[in-house]
């Protein structure tokens, strides 16, 4: 698994029909910012002022502005995310674990002690390393669903590479 490098530059916006999607690549360290409306001329105007390329799987997505738009094939999660990796050439700079898989910003470390009571007890006295969302103020620390997390992540650069 590609470890804590330099995020990928691209920027996306998912559509509401691809929220797991969405949820994933912000795991990986992509910024994919979740649209969750159904009016795809707000979308696209959204994506125009922020230059962001669309995720979508919705095949009538009008093409009237300049807009990177990528159709999404798949509506199995992990077919998604493989596919989005192969074709916005991702497989090497992917950071997983570096962005809030809330709310999308890119996570900051913090000290131990600064988390003292903001986490429970049990995880307190056990874990080094934490991170924390700038923004919403999430917690983040490699616990025990850290290793499936990184299980389903290498299957999917696996897949990214056949």
């Amino acid at each position: 698994m590609q470890g804590p490098g330099k995020p990928a530059s691209v920027r996306l916006i998912v559509d509401f029909m691809c929220g797991k999607l969405a949820r994933w690549l912000r795991v990986l360290g992509v910024d994919a910012e979740y649209y969750g409306e159904t009016e795809s001329t707000k979308l696209l105007k959204r994506a125009l002022n922020e230059e962001r390329t669309v995720v979508t799987r919705n095949t009538r997505i009008p093409s009237a502005y300049s807009v990177e738009v990528l159709l999404v094939k798949s509506e199995i999660p992990e077919e998604q995310i493989v596919q989005v990796i192969k074709d916005l050439h991702l497989e090497h700079r992917l950071a997983p674990f570096t962005r809030c898989n809330v709310c999308n910003v890119e996570l900051n470390d913090v000290e131990k002690d600064d988390v003292k009571g903001k986490v429970p007890l049990y995880v307190f006295q056990t874990q080094g390393r934490f991170k924390m969302c700038g923004s919403c103020g999430r917690i983040y620390w490699p616990g025990t669903h850290t290793r499936s997390m990184k299980a389903y992540i290498d299957r999917i650069l696996e897949a990214s590479n056949e």
